[in-house]
């Protein structure tokens, strides 16, 4: 049996239900373990009965029949049976079931005392930390929210794992998209982007990269008022580097095609000034949220993310940017330290089942050698090139920005030119092209 907790207290668990589990392997040993297939040995608050499950599964995965006379033998030939409980106790399992009926029932029993134990294991932890002073304050509470969503996550209906429901989905996707009806993505408003990307799709990193003044903070904001403004979605921006205010200044001017230092020096005519008024009224009406907390580490970062997926459903995230995220404090080089935040930004947006819009500066060598932008030139780490989906290089060249699809998990690379106002940092499409403003449609 387990230990008793520090309140002396036994943890939650239900043995009658643990063993009418394992009761109803013995009765009906396919269907029974084909059923507990992702119910992991700790479910089981009984040592014996952790045994005996691995020993069912064993058996089961090695073609073995599988009844109380040929377990109680793999069992006696391991030296085991006794620990068990020997043959009156497995005798004992089968009696206490009368079928296998009830075995979802006696699993959602278990999974809920399942559930409870790793919420007080969570707490104790916790309290552990906080009297050690084990970590700054902000990285506890990071941490516990971590913790406590994978215990949430973990605790969900089991049929998120499930092979065929997955299958299922994406035939349905593919008949949809055969039929005309399209999959759901977010899209850029550029409608050369939207091409080259084939949208923004949940879970993908998506990497902006280029050298200072290339335009990276305006495409990943105008994509960010896009989303937010044009398509009502709620956006998450992270801004290590510009305030609030600079952001929301320099999105006001550009959604209103505003010169943005003629207005900040009080210089528009009244016909930009009623411009500049609906810009800012649709801007604050729109679902858009920003911290621009400076030294923010991932964990942090992570952290309010989870608080703005639960609270106001974000659908897309914006980090400004890379080179400005704190490492955690350990003590290692800048390369290692760059590999991990790319893995972890990655590991977020699939957690969160977003896209993310990563900011990267490129080192000089593009600049050195009067050349375009190439992969190599991310600085700090190769690991960003790993962890992307796609990787967008900007460059500027006879008066427009190349925008090199350097990078892409899907759709082709190449590069894609585009038209860029400096006096309201706005950029446009070169062409003619479609109206990209609806969520739902292709572009």
């Amino acid at each position: 049996m387990n230990e008793l907790t520090s309140l002396d207290r036994l943890p939650p668990h239900s043995l009658p239900a643990e063993q009418g589990v394992l009761g109803c392997i013995l009765l009906s040993p396919s269907e029974s373990l084909d059923a507990c297939a992702t119910l992991p040995p700790a479910a089981f608050y009984d040592l014996r009965h952790r045994d005996l499950l691995q020993t069912l599964r064993d058996m089961h995965d090695a073609r073995q029949p599988l009844d109380l006379i040929t377990v109680q033998q793999r069992l006696k030939d391991a030296g085991q049976l006794e620990a068990v409980g020997g043959i009156s106790y497995l005798s004992g399992l089968l009696d206490a079931v009368p079928s296998a009926a009830n075995l979802g029932y006696y699993l959602g029993i278990l999974r809920e005392k399942f559930t409870l134990r790793r919420m007080l294991s969570v707490a104790t932890e916790t309290i552990s930390r906080i009297h050690e002073n084990a970590a700054p304050v902000e990285d506890l509470v990071a941490g516990f929210e971590r913790d406590v969503l994978s215990v949430r996550e973990d605790s969900a209906d089991d049929s998120e794992a499930d092979v065929r429901g997955c299958l299922t989905e994406i035939i349905s996707e593919m008949q949809e998209a055969a039929s005309g009806k399209p999959t759901p993505r977010l899209w850029t408003g550029l409608h050369a982007l939207d091409q080259s990307s084939e949208g923004l799709r949940e879970g993908e990193l998506f990497v902006i990269a280029g050298r200072p003044g290339t335009g990276k903070t305006s495409l990943a904001m105008q994509v960010a008022e896009h989303v937010a403004v044009g398509c009502g979605k709620p956006v998450g921006v992270f801004s290590l580097e510009m305030s609030r205010k600079e952001l929301l200044g320099r999105m006001a001017t550009s959604l209103a095609r505003v010169d943005a230092r003629r207005a900040e020096r009080g210089q528009f005519n009244a016909q930009e000034a009623s411009r500049l008024t609906a810009a800012m009224g649709r801007l604050s009406r729109a679902h858009l949220l920003i911290w621009d907390k400076p030294g923010l580490t991932v964990a942090q970062i992570a952290a309010r993310a989870r608080r703005w997926k639960q609270r106001h459903g974000i659908e897309l995230l914006v980090l400004d940017y890379l080179g400005l995220i704190r490492d955690s404090g350990r003590q290692r080089s800048r390369y290692e330290a760059v590999s991990d935040i790319t893995r972890e930004v990655k590991a977020l947006a699939k957690e969160l089942r977003v896209p993310v819009i990563l900011l990267c500066q490129l080192n000089r060598a593009s600049e050195t050698d009067n050349r375009a932008p190439r992969l190599s030139d991310l600085r700090d780490s190769g690991s960003i090139e790993q962890d992307a989906d796609l990787v967008w290089l900007l460059h500027h060249e006879d008066g427009s920005v190349i925008v090199a699809t350097a990078k892409a998990r899907r759709g082709p690379r190449g590069t894609t030119r585009l038209n860029f106002i400096g006096s309201y940092t706005r950029f446009e499409d070169q062409t003619n092209a479609p109206d990209t403003g609806s969520l739902e449609g292709h572009p």
